[in-house]
């Protein structure tokens, strides 16, 4: 009875954490692809310098014709101009992805760097990015650095 209670309020903690972080969820649309995004800011990080601003988890789910993608980015807001009302984050970070087509399956590593603004009276998020990335463990062994396409997205905020 005791580990029921203690793993029930475990996941009551993690969760009130969870939904205490801001969050963002929509679209993401490049040339070649479109994607369901969903954003997470997290606590930050103690390895990173005092003059980094918040950081974000980034997941994108993707399809195109011919193949499907999953993308994971782990990314540091590195300038927060104070431009307008609304917030501005220009942000960078490391990020991986599995990607799969007929007759072709891969797993991507790369970066991310984009620029977004939050409205203050609306709960939008607009974006702009890039995800250049490398295709390792594919069926042709590693291959060649994909075209960077740039990317925007449309996010409500919560």
């Amino acid at each position: 009875m005791k580990k029921l209670f203690a793993i029930a309020a475990l996941a009551f903690g993690l969760t009130s954490a969870a939904l205490a972080q801001p969050r963002a969820i929509g679209a993401r649309c490049s040339l070649i692809s479109g994607e369901f995004s969903y954003q997470h800011n997290v606590v930050s990080a103690d390895f990173l310098p005092s003059s980094f601003g918040s950081q974000f988890v980034q997941a994108e789910l993707g399809w195109s014709d011919d193949f499907f993608a999953v993308h994971c980015s782990y990314n540091v807001v590195f300038a927060n101009p104070d431009w307008s009302e609304g917030t501005w984050n220009a942000y960078l970070g490391p990020s991986a992805g599995l990607l799969g087509a007929t007759g072709f399956g891969g797993v991507s590593i790369g970066a991310m760097i984009g620029l977004e603004y939050t409205f203050a009276s609306i709960p939008l998020q607009l974006s702009v990015d890039a995800r250049p990335d490398i295709i390792i463990l594919g069926n042709n062994g590693f291959d060649a650095m994909r075209a960077i396409y740039p990317a925007f997205s449309v996010r409500y905020a919560f």
